[in-house]
């Protein structure tokens, strides 16, 4: 079978079990010893069998990892999760290398089947031609939509939807991985609560995914963010807990704002035995966007993107997806946003705590930031952002919240200043629905 593009649904035609049911994971830096390594006249030539500080064994590719003699250390991360399918099941391919095809099943768990495994559907590429088991299908895969009736050129300016997954922000992403990942671990079991503070979108998304695993939510916000999320977030099922604003206002929620809810969410799961998400600290935040975002934007543009831009909250987005961009090709710009005088990550001083941009420019440096993967920086005003806004609504017919509006203000600042060559593709994100507002 030819190699297999992004999104097709193809049919297992073989069953396939886990070889290695605790995979090996590896970060940049990792060392590993090798057992042995596939024969030179072998189909899998030039893996080896490593083992890692742990214990952990498996299967890595020789473009991760700089040998000498027996020993090795990872050039970049590394996850060799597999996953189980058995014959006649329907997955969808997210992207293929080595052989293999990292695949989601109708439970949107996600990992590896070897290709020889799989056969393509006819007319199988669109997952919406076919009935899915749950909500968790319908995250990820979102379109990219090219925004020329605010932006004719010179160059392109296209930007992913995705506001259209079912908690209505880019955060269900997050919120999924995050929770498989616990599962699989074992640090969350059926019926256990989850708890997080969320400025609503990570919070949504989290409802959503919490729904159909059968956890109890609760969503620990300010009562500076828009009410609306908060009545999302009920209607989703989730329990709402509101605290009071330190020094912000109705719509404008400053980082002493989010450090109280942050202390409350913590104190709420000790006390009621819960799973604590912790978006900012959770690797599994980066992850989501490393897997998924990153290859589906590469794979849609046919790997013709120059530059990236995305507003920075707890920075799952921007990291994972610049991470997987600059993998592909370094020379891919990628442009961190900030709210105007919230500009931290920046190296500026914080002058201006309030402003409308919810769920960014808390006025800190995320735990996971990359700084060596930010190429410039870019700041955006609440007038800009109202203006882009409404334009956004009045010309592509796309009723965005206010980060999503910081975004293509920022990008459209990339594609007329210089920072970029004038036949430049720039992909930016619009975050959420403005229905949230």
């Amino acid at each position: 079978m030819s190699k297999i593009s992004p999104n097709t649904v193809c049919k297992v035609i073989e069953s396939y079990a886990i070889a290695y049911p605790n995979p090996i994971k590896l970060k940049a830096g990792d060392s590993v010893s090798i057992e042995k390594w596939e024969p030179k006249d072998s189909e899998w030539a030039g893996w080896a069998f490593c083992v890692d500080r742990r214990g952990i064994k498996g299967w890595v590719s020789e473009k991760y990892l700089q040998v000498e003699e027996n020993s090795a250390v990872a050039v970049k991360d590394y996850d060799a999760t597999e996953i189980s399918a058995q014959s006649d099941e329907q997955v969808k391919v997210h992207f293929e290398e080595f052989g293999w095809a990292w695949v989601e099943n109708s439970h949107g768990q996600q990992g590896w089947i070897p290709v020889k495994n799989l056969s393509e559907l006819p007319n199988g590429s669109d997952l919406n031609k076919k009935i899915v088991s749950s909500s968790l299908a319908l995250i990820g895969n979102t379109p990219l939509i090219e925004l020329s009736r605010i932006y004719q050129g010179p160059g392109r300016l296209l930007a992913k939807v995705e506001f259209v997954q079912p908690g209505g922000s880019i955060k269900d992403r997050a919120a999924l991985q995050i929770i498989q990942d616990a599962y699989q671990s074992g640090s969350l079991k059926h019926g256990q609560p989850v708890v997080e503070m969320t400025s609503g979108n990570m919070g949504a998304g989290l409802a959503v995914v919490c729904a159909v695993f059968g956890n109890p939510f609760v969503a620990v916000m300010s009562e500076g963010n828009s009410p609306e999320r908060a009545k999302m977030l009920r209607g989703l099922g989730a329990e709402v807990v509101l605290t009071e604003q330190v020094d912000g206002k109705p719509g404008q929620v400053t980082g002493k704002d989010i450090a109280a809810a942050t202390e409350l969410a913590k104190k709420i799961a000790k006390d009621r035995g819960a799973f604590y998400v912790d978006q900012f600290n959770n690797p599994s935040s980066i992850s989501a966007h490393e897997k998924n975002t990153g290859p589906e934007i590469w794979h849609q543009t046919d790997y013709k993107l120059n530059a990236f831009v995305a507003s920075v909250g707890s920075g799952g987005t921007f990291v994972g997806t610049s991470q997987f961009l600059k993998s592909k090709n370094p020379q891919i710009k990628c442009f961190a946003v900030e709210p105007y005088g919230a500009e931290v990550i920046a190296g500026k001083a914080l002058t201006k705590p309030r402003h409308l941009i919810q769920g960014t420019g808390y006025g800190s440096i995320p735990p996971h930031w990359r700084p060596d993967l930010a190429d410039g920086f870019l700041s955006v005003t609440d007038e800009e952002v109202m203006s882009l806004r409404d334009e956004l609504a009045k010309k592509e017919g796309l009723f965005v919240g206010f980060s999503a509006a910081a975004n293509v203000a920022a990008a459209l600042k990339v594609l007329s200043s210089g920072l970029v060559a004038n036949s430049s593709t720039v992909v930016t994100v619009l975050c959420d629905t403005g229905l949230k507002y």
